[in-house]
């Protein structure tokens, strides 16, 4: 490794801890300050595009790395610092040519092996299925991954990237696994938390699935309160959750209009059996939520569209009541509002979500 020249007022150590402490802010001036005495320090172009990927500034992350891979082009931190800033911006074949070159400078290094992992399979994610089927990318991922993994199975990292590559694959039970392995390693790993939890909410979508994908989230958000991509889930789960509420109550309403017009006694009993459903639904994915996540949801049912839905849910579902005991002339009436009501609620949560996933994705790149 480049050794800094001793004649410069800035500690090249000091700077090195604080990268390691991911404290970006405090390393960045004393980097420019280095860059300023040795403008050829291949070492101190890449402590700078750590410094500036940990800040979210990936344009020029990616500039300075790759000045330090012109000075270094032997090296593999630099391609590997290419990659990941390539990665960030959404330049996902530039990250894989990086990645394979860092690869190729240093086989033997598992954080090589993981980034070509981890660019390969972001690389798929943007890819049509049938892309994703022929490209060998899709291979080049597998390997990779279980490269690093013999490499170094106990750095949670590389559990991590093992995981999203079997996830990525279908093989959700292998990715679970992996994603557990690295909590074992690392029990505060926000990514693994998040990813556990995202697996969870797409092979369970019941209020128990729906109730431990949210708290996999806030999990994460709490070991990491930066990690805007876990609040985004975190939000879109409980907007699940509401959607999923709306839909029954659409569906009770409907099947109400069916007995309502009827006039036999049972006629006015059936509606009601049939909205204890949905309340059953809710009070299943309260009662499993923290205090803290029943407060954040109460936040978020209080505030934009989301509250204009549940309040067309609430309007529906006080409707239904009504009509158990309403006149038979404005029984049918009163259920047809009703369904309407509730349809609106899931057309307003669906336009607000599809906001949420834009608003996701932007952040992505």
């Amino acid at each position: 490794m480049h050794r800094f020249d001793s004649r410069t007022s800035v500690n090249p150590q000091q700077v090195e801890m604080l990268c390691d402490l991911e404290r970006w802010a405090d390393a960045l001036p004393l980097v420019s300050r280095l860059l300023a005495s040795e403008p050829e320090n291949e070492v101190a172009w890449c402590l700078l595009a750590q410094c500036q990927l940990g800040l979210g500034h990936f344009e020029s992350a990616l500039s300075a790395a790759g000045r330090a891979a012109a000075l270094a082009p032997d090296s593999e931190w630099p391609h590997r610092l290419v990659s990941f800033a390539a990665t960030s911006l959404g330049q996902h074949a530039d990250a894989v040519r990086a990645a394979r070159e860092a690869v190729r400078l240093d086989p033997e290094a598992w954080q090589t092996q993981a980034r070509l992992a981890a660019a390969a399979v972001r690389q798929q994610a943007g890819q049509s299925r049938l892309d994703r089927l022929t490209q060998p990318t899709r291979d080049e991922a597998a390997g990779a991954a279980d490269r690093a993994l013999a490499l170094a199975p106990d750095e949670p990292q590389v559990q991590l990237i093992y995981g999203t590559v079997a996830a990525s694959q279908g093989q959700r039970a292998i990715a679970e696994r992996a994603y557990r392995a690295a909590l074992q390693l690392d029990p505060q790993n926000s990514g693994a938390h998040h990813l556990l939890a995202a697996l969870q909410l797409r092979r369970r979508t019941g209020p128990v699935g729906l109730a431990e994908a949210a708290t996999g989230f806030a999990t994460a958000l709490t070991a990491d309160p930066t990690a805007q991509v876990s609040r985004h889930s975190l939000e879109l789960t409980l907007r699940v959750f509401l959607a999923r509420a709306a839909y029954g109550l659409f569906a009770t309403a409907y099947l109400s209009l069916v007995f309502a017009i009827r006039s036999a006694p049972w006629s006015r009993a059936i509606p009601l059996l049939l909205l204890t459903l949905p309340a059953l639904f809710v009070i299943a994915f309260v009662r499993r939520l923290s205090p803290q996540l029943r407060s954040f949801l109460r936040q978020l049912l209080s505030r934009g569209s989301t509250a204009v839905a549940v309040g067309l849910e609430l309007f529906g579902a006080g409707l239904m009541s009504v009509g158990v005991f309403a006149g038979q002339s404005v029984r049918p009436g009163l259920a047809v509002a009703a369904a309407t009501s509730c349809l609106l609620a899931r057309l307003v949560l669906f336009l607000g979500t599809r906001r949420l996933l834009r608003s996701r994705a932007q952040s992505r790149h």
